[in-house]
């Protein structure tokens, strides 16, 4: 029995030397702070229990015999608070059941403001689908002010929760708001109290639905045989799905009973619109197309060597189909196949069926190419730059529409006399083109040597920028491709300069330099 009481002294004496007399908790923090609770937490040295006391601001703090609520976990979550409230709260510790720390220093927090969180997002359809569009931020008031006096309180939207929480860039204009975020956003809105500056803030989206896309053409074209006295039908079509949308047609603004489909047939002229209305948005469009009738297009095919242009008669749009290819909407086919073809006519806006054509194409077009080209002292017609198959070189233009020659072609080793022209076919399919392309030597004088002693271009292919640069001063470059375009032309008067190339397609081209009234050419390829 002693033994037992020298123990519990002595373990009383070291408590009491180490630690004093209850050790009172420090270091107390508020934070996760709504409107009804908030989170505690202190340093509590060893102590596994302690005794929380909050009161509203104003109120006495608390004595040796205020008796807190005993929790074992640190941090403590306190409910039940009232929003909008300023609370002190304090900590002791409980060392013994009759055992009590001082109380804390008191720390101070603020409840937020309770709001109704369940506000509904605004939703709006878009007219041009890009996800931007109108909104009136303030239609949601109603939710937001959920059971409050709108008289007591300020509302104001934000874009970011700082700004709603820091009271910062509120949005200028709610009733009008464009939104920035395509499609879907989250506004963040904050509520204070006129009077006591307590706020909350909760969050909506805004919603953009994109509308029904529709396109009719603004007139289309009953066909109509005088001879049959006959008309085939029109089909205005929407090309939407009926599982996600519904229909009203309408004929000269009078609904049509029982027309509900995607589309709709008449053989009847008149202004015809459809209402659409998607069934998950409730997005809402109209379109409409003047209907009247037509007679069958005719057409007729233009050849120029391998170029086809199609001539239609009649009203309305096509396209245009030229054996298995893909319809394209240009009349014109380039670079057409030596041999017999099969051309469509597609009307695109009419219900008349489409026009064939059989055409042939026997001969081919002259090489491409520049007209005039430069040549250094012993080069020769391999030297120059052509695009064609079969390239043969003569020294007459020929004969226009002459399919057949007996002129003996000049040889490719025939060297290159200045200013001098050539004459250039190409032979496709066994077929001599006709007409043949001009091209005028120039041989680069003397003094071209020294004006271009120093020339550097670099680099060679090229990706983006092609440098030049030269002793002399440059005062122009002038870039085509092997077509004879100019692609580029510019007027300079610097020892160096850098061509943009990155907006030219890949290929060959040609870069002419100028300098001291001299010229000198060169190729480049871009890739």
């Amino acid at each position: 029995m002693k033994k037992n009481y020298v123990f519990t002294l002595l373990t009383c004496l070291i408590t009491l030397f180490a630690f004093g007399t209850c050790p009172t908790p420090t270091g107390l923090s508020v934070t996760g702070v709504t409107s009804n609770s908030a989170q505690i937490g202190w340093i509590g040295n060893i102590q596994t229990e302690w005794e929380v006391y909050i009161t509203p601001v104003g109120t006495p703090a608390p004595t040796v015999n205020t008796t807190g609520t005993i929790v074992t976990y640190n941090p403590y979550i306190a409910t039940n608070l009232i929003s909008c409230t300023s609370y002190n709260v304090y900590v002791r510790s409980v060392c013994s059941p009759t055992e009590f720390s001082n109380w804390s220093a008191a720390i101070t927090f603020n409840t937020k403001l309770g709001l109704n969180s369940d506000i509904p997002a605004i939703e709006v359809c878009d007219s041009n689908n890009d996800g931007i569009t109108s909104f009136d931020l303030t239609s949601n008031n109603y939710a937001i002010l959920y059971g409050l006096n709108p008289n007591e309180y300020t509302v104001s939207f934000h874009e970011t929760p700082e700004g709603a929480y820091n009271n910062t860039e509120p949005i200028t204009t709610p009733t009008s708001y464009l939104n920035i975020n395509p499609y879907t956003m989250t506004i963040y809105v904050r509520v204070a109290n006129l009077t006591s500056g307590c706020f909350g803030v909760v969050t909506f989206n805004i919603i953009v639905h994109s509308s029904p896309s529709i396109h009719l053409p603004y007139n289309s074209y009953i066909c109509y045989d005088n001879t049959t006295s006959t008309a085939t039908p029109y089909i205005i079509n929407t090309y939407l799905s009926p599982n996600q949308y519904t229909f009203e047609w309408y004929k000269d603004s009078v609904i049509i009973a029982g027309a509900t489909g995607s589309s709709f047939t008449t053989t009847t002229a008149g202004v015809y619109s459809v209402v659409v209305h998607n069934i998950i948005t409730g997005c809402t469009i109209n379109a409409t197309t003047a209907i009247t009738y037509s007679n069958a297009p005719t057409a007729s095919a233009d050849i120029d060597n391998q170029t086809v242009t199609i001539t239609t008669t009649g009203p309305g749009n096509f396209k245009y189909l030229i054996d298995n290819e893909p319809a394209q909407l240009s009349n014109i086919f380039e670079n057409v196949a030596l041999g017999t073809h099969t051309i469509q006519v597609i009307p695109t806006n009419s219900s008349c069926p489409p026009f064939y054509l059989t055409i042939t194409v026997t001969t081919p077009s002259s090489p491409l190419g520049q007209t005039t080209q430069t040549f250094t002292q012993g080069q020769t017609l391999a030297n120059l730059v052509i695009t064609g198959q079969n390239i043969q070189w003569y020294a007459t233009p020929g004969t226009a529409g002459l399919t057949s020659t007996t002129e003996t072609p000049l040889p490719m080793s025939t060297v290159l006399a200045h200013n001098t022209t050539y004459y250039a076919s190409q032979t496709i399919n066994g077929i001599e083109s006709p007409d043949r392309l001009a091209v005028t030597a120039m041989m680069v004088l003397n003094n071209d040597d020294f004006t271009f002693k120093k020339l550097v271009y670099y680099p060679n292919p090229i990706s983006n920028n092609l440098t030049i640069s030269n002793q002399e001063a440059i005062s122009a470059i002038t870039i085509s491709n092997l077509l004879g375009q100019t692609v580029v032309d510019k007027k300079i008067n610097s020892n160096q300069y850098d061509v943009d190339f990155s907006g030219l397609s890949k290929g060959i081209y040609l870069v002419k330099v100028t300098a001291n009234n001299q010229s000198k050419t060169f190729k480049v390829i871009k890739e």
